[in-house]
């Protein structure tokens, strides 16, 4: 018995429907924008039949990371629709189906992005966090295609940096409860306190990190801590402020560069480094998040973030 399940998300794009019509049908031109790429750098991915344009055409990938499959274009609706059957191999055999649509719209145009795949019945009950993870795939996907666009570039790198023993620190931070759709504006709003009260109390912040008590892809609940850390223990906090200290220990690092808003990318791959290379996690030590430079004094596309994911041994 089979569990069917369907993932649905969709952007607005400041462009015409043929344009990103013939952009995504397009398979030679998904490494500019596709989140795959950009999680599994150097893994094999070409198209191995037909044009890359046309019904017929098949992408395919092999490597560690992203497994092995491929997909094929199977219907083609000018301006309007690209479908494609998708068949994997590895880590585990399935098939799906995938389409995105374009529709247009007062401030661009609309495009969906939807997949149809069934589970094991024995797999039923993660149903939910299927429908999530490949969910935030494709925000991430359509994200980085809106700024392909509109921009002319998608601003994300990553690199898998290998295990180290991370050292410990004290730390002075806001935690808060947020989701992952209002989390960014939440964490400017904390950093800006924090600068605020560093300022006032004529203290230079160490270096800022987050990191994250609960993410929650089904309910999309996140729980966080922002701050920076310190030499010393400090006083005079602010309402809202605390300090304690984080336990060092073995991590597996991440490094992305480039936008915040792609950080999902390094993340994601991160996991599925970890999944891939059969590396166990840390289940009750928090992952976290270290902005290696400034955002006021660097451009986006210069920003660099390390990810430390707790791992054993």
């Amino acid at each position: 018995m089979k569990i069917p399940y369907t993932v649905r998300r969709s952007i607005v794009i400041d462009a015409g429907p043929r344009t990103l019509y013939q952009l995504a049908r397009d398979m030679k031109q998904s490494k500019y924008w596709s989140p795959w790429y950009v999680m599994a750098p150097g893994e094999a991915v070409s198209v191995t039949a037909g044009d890359g344009k046309a019904v017929g055409s098949i992408h395919a990938w092999d490597g560690i990371i992203l497994g092995t499959g491929e997909q094929e274009i199977v219907e083609l609706k000018a301006d309007k629709l690209i479908r494609h059957d998708l068949r994997f191999t590895a880590p585990f055999k399935s098939t799906a189906e995938a389409r995105m649509t374009f529709k247009k719209v007062k401030k661009g145009t609309k495009v969906t992005w939807e997949l149809d795949s069934t589970l094991p019945f024995f797999m039923a009950p993660l149903k939910k966090m299927f429908i999530a993870l490949i969910g935030m795939d494709f925000e991430r996907g359509l994200s980085m295609l809106k700024q392909h666009v509109e921009t002319g570039a998608v601003h994300s790198k990553v690199s898998y940096e290998g295990a180290v023993e991370a050292g410990g620190f004290r730390y002075v931070g806001i935690k808060t409860t947020s989701t992952i759709d209002k989390m960014q504006k939440s964490m400017d709003r904390d950093f800006k306190k924090l600068e605020k009260w560093a300022t006032k109390a004529g203290v230079k912040p160490g270096k800022a990190f987050s990191i994250y008590h609960k993410y929650d892809f089904v309910s999309r609940k996140v729980v966080y801590t922002a701050g920076f850390m310190t030499s010393e223990r400090m006083k005079g906090l602010a309402d809202g402020m605390k300090q304690g200290r984080i336990k060092g220990g073995k991590a597996f690092t991440v490094l992305h560069k480039g936008d915040y808003q792609n950080l999902g990318n390094a993340w994601t791959g991160g996991m599925m480094y970890l999944r891939s290379h059969k590396i166990k996690s840390r289940k009750k030590v928090h992952p976290m998040e270290v902005y290696l430079n400034d955002p006021r004094k660097v451009q986006a596309k210069n920003l660099r973030t390390m990810i430390y994911l707790p791992i054993k041994g």
